[in-house]
């Protein structure tokens, strides 16, 4: 007989899903970025200790945005973006092992308000060959 080993390897996260954000929330001031898609199977073997978002400015530059390494949270609102600006957005975590890569998709936000939907069309004239 045998003896049996079994262990569990535990590595840095995987590279996250991709963001997404919350229309709802997402303005000509600011935007709320999703990372409800987020679970287990990215951790890497070990609890997630805290997250990374990073803001891509027009300069092409990714810039670590101020208090957003922190604990889970569901949404995570990116305050002061300037209205009519293109924003690129990547987020990583960290487990004890180190921190995983960020995702390669990086989710672009336009700083603006969703339009209002238009008002139903009223009808004014019907015949047999127009509305």
């Amino acid at each position: 007989m045998s003896d049996v080993c079994s262990s569990i390897v535990a590595v840095v996260p995987l590279e996250p899903p991709v963001l997404k954000t919350v229309p709802s929330r997402t303005n000509e001031k600011n935007v709320t970025l999703d990372l409800s898609d987020w679970d287990d199977t990215y951790n890497g073997g070990s609890s997630i200790i805290s997250f990374e978002i990073q803001m891509q400015l027009n300069d092409g530059e990714f810039r670590t945005l101020v208090g957003a390494i922190r604990p889970f949270i569901a949404n995570s609102y990116v305050l002061g973006v300037d209205k009519g600006n293109w924003y690129g957005f990547r987020y990583r975590a960290k487990n004890i092992y180190g921190w995983g890569p960020f995702t390669s998709t990086v989710l672009k936000v336009l700083a603006a308000t969703t339009p209002a939907a238009p008002a139903v069309p009223i009808v004014t004239h019907v015949d047999s060959t127009q509305i």
